[in-house]
């Protein structure tokens, strides 16, 4: 059976289409703001980026067109197809209904609202099976509008208000957690400002979350300052988690990686760290109810292997050598490579407390360490769900 979102060289470029038709409306309607048609634009790329159906892109270059009333339907259709058309009908029927942002965003009030769209949204994402053009549509549209307006406007913090209440949920449905995590830093950072800037120090800037920016850190903690650079040019941090979870995260590395080589899993075993987002990790404190500094001084790293037997063996490699949490952690181990997550999550998770990363002297120093393990195939279908699926 066909792939119902596997994009289609073959088939009529809709896309310049809708970019020509939407050029002369341009041209015809130069008061238009131009955020209208870089909404439009950026919501195009991103579904290109997805491999969607030509016609889901050009759906959104003609979501303009409609909602202003620029060009009737019959002149489209000289153009494009009449589902496209119904496409794009579809997303500016949204935008006229279900999306109209409350009068606060920040009261109570508005949950009954949110929550009949998010409802609404779950329902259609049923009916748009299996390829879900309107649904994908909808999220590649949120997400340019999501980042168009300047933090302190009030319609920046009504999109914000309802990516956290419908959209983030719409996202862990789908399976599309790099979204979802992109997402929750915007949250953040927009509703939450003193918070997300407080967490985006004690977190220190993801680009020290690669191999190259811990072996940065790792190299000043042990030369001094002026002996390394970061990732991005810059002198390491000094923050004293970011300092921890650089030396844990290479001594517990190279002692899996010699387990893995006497157990004969070092071919396609690859251990990397686990960028560390603010949002994230605020979301995370308030859904645990755990203090920011707990979360904040966590280690997370991922382990891909080759085959899912490779990740069976793996998990037994890192509990030889930490002792896996306790039950009062959620955290705790869970298998979901052999009972997946609705959305189609699979992997191992586990947690272990790491002792002796530090130099002799602080050797009782310890750290909790969290881990997802899975092949490269299962990555790729955890961070992307719907999208990576049907591929």
């Amino acid at each position: 059976m066909e792939n119902p979102l596997r994009y289609s060289p073959e088939g009529p470029d809709e896309v310049s289409a809708a970019r020509e038709l939407q050029a002369l409306a341009r041209a015809a309607h130069p008061r238009i703001s131009d955020s209208v048609w870089r909404i439009s634009s950026t919501a195009a790329g991103t579904l290109a980026n997805w491999q969607v159906p030509v016609a889901v892109a050009a759906a959104a270059l003609l979501a303009p067109l409609l909602s202003h009333r620029l060009m009737e339907r019959a002149a489209l259709l000289h153009k494009v197809s009449l589902p496209t058309i119904e496409l794009a009908e579809q997303l500016v029927a949204w935008h006229a209904s279900a999306s109209r942002p409350p009068a606060d965003p920040l009261q109570d009030s508005t949950v009954t609202q949110y929550g009949a769209a998010l409802r609404h949204l779950f329902r259609q994402a049923y009916l748009d099976l299996p390829g879900m053009p309107w649904i994908l549509l909808l999220m590649a549209d949120h997400d340019a509008r999501l980042y168009q307006y300047p933090a302190g406007e009030h319609l920046a913090q009504s999109l914000a208000a309802q990516t956290e209440k419908v959209f983030v949920p719409l996202a862990e449905m789908l399976g599309m957690w790099q979204l979802r995590r992109k997402w929750l830093d915007q949250i953040w950072r927009v509703l939450h400002p003193e918070e997300f800037r407080e967490m985006d120090r004690w977190l220190g800037p993801p680009g020290y979350y690669t191999e190259a920016g811990f072996s940065a850190i790792a190299s000043a903690v042990a030369n001094g300052p002026a002996t390394a650079t970061g990732a991005d040019g810059a002198a390491p941090s000094r923050n004293p988690f970011l300092q921890d979870k650089a030396q844990a995260y290479f001594k517990l590395k190279e002692a899996l990686e010699q387990s893995a080589r006497q157990a004969g899993l070092s071919a396609g075993l690859k251990i990397s760290p686990i960028v560390t987002l603010p949002g994230s990790t605020l979301h995370h404190c308030k859904q645990l109810g755990k203090p920011k500094d707990e979360l904040v001084s966590r280690l997370n790293m991922q382990i891909t292997c080759a085959s899912e037997q490779d990740c069976y063996l793996a998990l037994g490699l890192v509990h030889a050598l930490g002792k896996p949490v306790t039950q009062r952690y959620r955290e705790r181990f869970d298998d979901y490579i052999a009972l997946p997550q609705p959305s189609g999550y699979r992997a191992l998770h586990t947690a272990i407390v790491y002792q002796g990363f530090r130099p002799a002297v602080d050797s009782t120093e310890q750290i909790l360490v969290e881990l997802r393990i899975h092949t490269a195939k299962m990555d790729r279908l955890n961070e992307w769900g719907l999208v990576e699926a049907a591929h």
